[in-house]
């Protein structure tokens, strides 16, 4: 078949239809309507492929030169659309099954072999798994904060109870349910604080509100020259703002703001799978800042509002993160994860109940 006479319009539709059916079983099946978000781009490019087609077909009597010139773009346009098509149907693989959603080859399972054999060859101290042994003098200080700011007299506050050994030390999960949007931020602020003063990291998500909400309140609980030295070990992830900020453009004002003030700012891609490999590219961050030196730093991470994205995403899916990076940042070690979530929402979070301890809540 001559170039000028592939079909492109038949071509077009039946790919259409095929992107179409593929979409929705896999936003059905998998329970994530989140992925089909892409399907706009792939239908309108395969819509110009076909216009460009048609009118390639139409002006062919009256005017060849343009007809030729049609259809060359006609079918460049509907190769570029497979090749991004398939890219999309790779992301969308390496969102489900790994949860992640960067680095497709670096993904792929022969690769994580490869690598996996390397890191069992070499005899050097890893980063990534060699944590700082647990800082029983902070966790007393944590402890006293939870005490502190707690409404319940039913808390365990004993975040050192999940060592087992030197060997095996759990990172403790702790779950804040809070009454309104800044109820926990006194608790948070303070417990943030410590990690910074003893030289520790902190790593902030938000995504029920704008993240500087809660770094103006840790900003306004230490002295200007504190913060200035202490700043740099601050690393905000923002998802917020690709979920439900849009185009208004305050919250690009909002995250210069944030950068000129020494914040390190790490913008989350959507889903869940896109806040996972958001929180992995802000370990990654931390590594590089520090130079990969070993031992690694204690760091506390704030989860703020995860339940929010059940809205836009699913339940199932919701279920997945939560039981993935709670579980796992236990076994990683040297770090103090605190899952912030609305007190209305408490009944339907029985998952955080189950992992977590202890278990706050603030009016």
């Amino acid at each position: 078949m001559r170039f000028f006479e592939l079909p492109v319009i038949t071509l077009s539709l039946a790919l259409l239809v095929f992107v179409v059916a593929f979409y929705a079983l896999t936003a059905r099946e998998r329970k994530a309507p989140h992925t089909l978000s892409t399907i706009y781009s792939i239908a309108f490019l395969l819509l110009v492929s076909a216009i460009l087609d048609f009118l390639s077909i139409a002006v062919n009597a009256h005017y060849p030169i343009a007809s030729e010139v049609l259809k060359v773009f006609s079918v460049l346009s509907f190769g570029f659309t497979m090749f991004y098509l398939i890219f999309q149907v790779a992301r969308i693989q390496n969102q489900h099954r790994r949860l992640r959603d960067d680095n497709i080859l670096k993904n792929l399972p022969i690769v994580q072999h490869i690598r996996h054999l390397i890191r069992r060859i070499s005899s050097k101290p890893e980063y990534e798994h060699t944590p700082e042994p647990q800082n029983t003098k902070l966790f007393r200080s944590i402890e006293g904060v939870l005490k502190e700011h707690s409404e319940s007299s039913e808390t365990e506050f004993q975040i050192t109870r999940n060592t087992y050994s030197e060997e095996c030390s759990l990172s403790p999960s702790i779950c804040v349910f809070e009454k309104t949007i800044q109820s926990a931020d006194g608790l948070l602020a303070e417990v943030a604080a410590l990690f910074l003063k003893n030289e520790c990291w902190v790593h902030y998500l938000s995504c029920q509100r704008s993240p500087c909400e809660f770094v103006d309140r840790l900003k306004s609980s230490t002295t200007a020259e504190d913060w200035k030295k202490r700043v740099g070990r601050l690393i905000v992830i923002d998802a917020y703002t690709p979920h439900f900020g849009f185009q208004d453009s305050i919250h690009r004002e909002v995250r210069h703001r944030l950068e000129n003030d020494g914040v390190l700012y790490l913008a989350s891609k959507p889903s869940f799978s896109g806040v996972h490999t958001s929180t992995a590219k802000a370990f990654n961050l931390t590594k590089s800042e520090t130079g990969g030196k070993t031992p690694r730093q204690f760091t506390l991470l704030i989860y703020e509002g995860c339940s929010a994205l059940r809205d836009i995403e699913s339940e199932y899916q919701f279920l997945i993160f939560l039981r993935h990076v709670i579980a796992s940042e236990r076994v990683w070690g040297g770090l103090v994860s605190i899952w912030v979530e609305p007190k209305y929402r408490e009944d339907d979070l029985g998952i955080l109940k189950f992992y977590c301890r202890p278990i706050i809540k603030i009016d």
